[in-house]
């Protein structure tokens, strides 16, 4: 199973962002109400909306959730309080961390890094023995987000010790980790650690190249380029060609964009879409032309996203291709524009016809106005 693009992870975010339950419409006390609910379906979908309001009325009632029966309630409570960001949470997180669900310890681990800072790095640490290795690294992942240059030689030593981490979680973790927290420097020893595991795992290749791209390595772009050229797994590719668009090797991914398989072609577009100046835009007009489908999608969805008018012509064209490619056009179209149309080639065009000399870009939201 090929790795979603940039495309089409963002069409998928978006999809389940607009696929909002009835609960979102609920007030605040009503929110509150629902965490008593009997049925634990609910209380997980209250505690989540409580917090994507991010009301610091909804910190006690989160609080409480964390010794609710349900194990999903408890580490949805966890991940709430984690979008609150309220440091008064910091102590009943803490003592949350002796749940006995992994899962409920994953979450918690990861809602102390984000709200407790560094005051919680001895707390954290302590984790790094937990029996679950879902938690271990999870607590790498914590200490790589707070940031603190002198946890890199924990984030090491747990890597170090390591010896059963068959799917390569907390290896994985200990790349991003290393990079946040020493730079190039920090991912030095955690390369030497993987360096046998790295050709068997995509999962961590693809890490590893992120962590580049985190850390700007440009002494790693000749590895970055053959992953992106050569490596069997789209997923590892498409995490390269990010990278190298975050170190700048905007020639590397120019020249990708010549490669025979499609799926690196795509790769070296969303790598493009995220670098500015004129030859970028060049390269991304140059590939709406490509004979992929996936890869003109790409293009003009990162044409559509930077304000090119021009981009809407050659959606409205992929309507009609009898692939899934028209659902990723119609997606950006609709998005961009506010116009729920359809599957309509023909309105679409009437559409752009009566309003192309007057609509504007606006960055800040990134959409076009003037369209009705």
């Amino acid at each position: 199973m090929r790795a979603l693009s940039g495309l089409a992870v963002f069409l998928l975010f978006l999809a389940v962002a607009q696929a909002r339950s009835p609960i979102s419409e609920c007030s605040l006390a009503e929110l509150i109400k629902i965490l008593e609910d009997p049925n634990p379906a609910l209380r997980v979908e209250a505690a989540d909306e409580l917090g994507r309001r991010r009301d610091s009325r909804g910190l006690i009632p989160l609080i409480r959730l964390l010794k609710d029966t349900d194990i999903a309630a408890r580490a949805h409570a966890a991940e709430a309080l984690r979008a609150l960001g309220d440091e008064r949470a910091v102590p009943f997180l803490s003592r949350a961390l002796d749940d006995p669900e992994p899962i409920v310890r994953c979450r918690v681990v990861l809602a102390l890094g984000d709200v407790g800072g560094k005051y919680v790095l001895p707390t954290l640490k302590l984790r790094l023995s937990d029996p679950a290795l879902v938690v271990r690294a999870a607590v790498v992942r914590a200490l790589g987000e707070i940031g603190d240059p002198l946890s890199l030689d924990d984030i090491i030593s747990a890597y170090r010790r390591e010896k059963a981490d068959r799917d390569d979680a907390l290896a994985a973790a200990s790349f991003i980790a290393a990079a946040k927290v020493g730079g190039i420097a920090g991912l030095e020893p955690v390369f030497k650690l993987a360096e046998k595991r790295l050709p068997r795992s995509w999962f961590l290749r693809a890490s590893a190249a992120r962590a580049c791209g985190l850390a700007k390595d440009t002494s790693r772009i000749p590895l970055l380029v053959t992953w992106l050229e050569k490596d069997e797994d789209p997923r590892v590719s498409q995490a390269s060609a990010m990278a190298l668009a975050m170190v700048k090797a905007e020639e590397q991914l120019l020249a990708a964009m010549e490669l025979g398989e499609p799926f690196r072609r795509r790769a070296a577009v969303s790598g493009i879409d995220l670098l500015g100046g004129k030859s970028a835009r060049v390269a991304l007009v140059r590939a709406t032309r490509d004979e992929d489908p996936g890869v003109v999608l790409e293009a003009a969805a990162a044409l559509m996203g930077r304000g090119e008018i021009q981009a809407i012509p050659l959606l409205v064209e992929m309507l009609e291709l009898e692939t899934p490619f028209w659902m990723g056009a119609l997606e950006v179209l609709e998005l961009r524009t506010g116009m729920p149309i359809g599957r309509n080639p023909p309105a679409w065009r009437a559409w752009f016809t009566a309003r192309e000399d007057h609509l504007t870009w606006d960055d800040e939201e990134g959409v076009f106005k003037g369209v009705r």
